[in-house]
C-alpha cells in the first residue's frame, strides 16, 4: 500500500510539473511584445476603432467580447481609455458625424492613394 502511494505521488508530481510548464508557455505566448507604439489621438477615436472592429466581426470571426478587444488595444498602444462604454454612448449622441475618426481615416487613405497615382 505504501509503494502504491509513492507511485501515485510521483505521478501527481509529474502531472503538476506538466501543468505548470503548460501555464508558463501560455503566458509567454500571450505576452505583448514591448513596442514603442503609443495612441496619440483621443479616447473617442480609439473607442470608434474598437467598436468598428467589434461590430464588423473582423477579430476571431466575431467570437470575441468587446472588452477583450479594448483591453488588448490598450495594452498594445499603451493607452488607458477608461470607460469606453460611456464614451460610446457619447459618440452615439453626436449630431454631425458619429464616425468622425473613421471618416477621417478613410479620407486620409483615399487622399494618399490618389496622390500616389499622380
Amino acid at each position: 500500500m505504501l509503494l502504491g502511494k509513492i507511485r501515485a505521488y510521483k505521478l501527481f508530481i509529474n502531472y503538476l510539473k506538466f501543468r505548470l510548464d503548460k501555464i508558463k508557455n501560455r503566458k509567454s505566448t500571450n505576452e505583448v511584445v514591448n513596442t514603442n507604439l503609443k495612441w496619440t489621438s483621443s479616447k473617442s477615436a480609439l473607442t470608434e476603432l474598437i467598436y468598428a472592429l467589434y461590430f464588423n466581426r473582423v477579430i476571431n470571426n466575431g467570437n470575441v467580447d468587446i472588452k477583450e478587444i479594448a483591453t488588448a488595444l490598450q495594452k498594445v498602444l499603451h493607452f488607458d481609455i477608461g470607460d469606453f462604454y460611456k464614451i460610446f454612448s457619447e459618440i452615439k449622441s453626436r449630431k454631425i458625424s458619429r464616425t468622425k475618426f473613421l471618416d477621417d481615416l478613410s479620407n486620409g487613405l483615399l487622399l494618399q492613394m490618389d496622390s500616389a497615382e499622380e
